[in-house]
């Protein structure tokens, strides 16, 4: 709210005057309010802007963390995978060795009994 005082009265001219003027405060004082409001949206905009920067970039070295760990569990299951072939193969070494030297066992027990058979029964 303006209020002007005056020790005389306002003619027609000063009030038409007056009218036009505080039309033209109103708009000057609406544009002040509009560009304030403008420079609050702006400086929101770029605080938001610098925050999606600062995810964005988080995010970004995330993936590339995940993305890393994925490569070394992808190599680390290959390399498990290798392992667990390779322990199957001894395994099956060892079986067929474990075969191989009871049948060794076999041979000689029954060579042992037969030769005791036979000396046995010389006697």
């Amino acid at each position: 709210m303006i209020e002007l005082a005056s020790f005389d009265r306002f003619n027609d001219i000063q009030l038409a005057f007056l009218d036009q003027m505080l039309e033209s405060l109103g708009i000057v004082i609406a544009t002040i309010e509009a560009t304030m409001r403008t420079d609050e949206l702006l400086r929101q905009s770029q605080s938001l802007t610098e925050e999606l920067r600062s995810q964005q970039e988080e995010l970004q070295q995330t993936n590339e963390e995940l993305e890393e760990k994925a490569v070394q569990l992808f190599r680390s299951e290959g390399r498990g995978r290798e392992e667990e072939q390779a322990g199957r193969a001894r395994a099956a070494g060892a079986r067929r060795e474990s075969r191989a030297a009871r049948a060794d066992v076999e041979v000689q027990v029954a060579v042992s009994s037969r030769t005791c058979r036979t000396s046995c029964a010389h006697r």
